[in-house]
């Protein structure tokens, strides 16, 4: 079984509060989907733990803040993580950053 291939993650709404967001993989088997996501001015990270499905809903985010996201796909023969997203919860645009 090969790992993963590319997690592609689109974003369906921003709020000043929450984010909702949608993934994919371009190949391969998904065991579980893991959603992690921080804000860029402080290292505290937050994570959704193992999902089965593809859509995630983070609630309670602090306005006017920017935050990084990314989402992994995890099988038995290991872990692909998607290219993390910039998003602000100030406005409804996002933009994909590769780091």
């Amino acid at each position: 079984v090969p790992a993963p291939g590319q997690v592609f993650v689109s974003v369906s709404s921003i709020t000043a509060t929450s984010i909702s967001n949608s993934w994919s993989v371009s190949s391969g088997r998904v065991a579980s989907w893991e959603v992690v996501w921080r804000p860029t001015d402080r290292g505290t990270e937050s994570t959704s733990g193992p999902l089965s499905g593809t859509t995630y809903t983070i609630h309670y985010l602090d306005p006017s803040t920017i935050y990084t996201l990314t989402v992994s796909a995890t099988n038995v023969a290991g872990t692909t993580d998607s290219t993390p997203i910039l998003f602000s919860t100030a406005s409804d645009v996002y933009q994909a950053e590769s780091h």
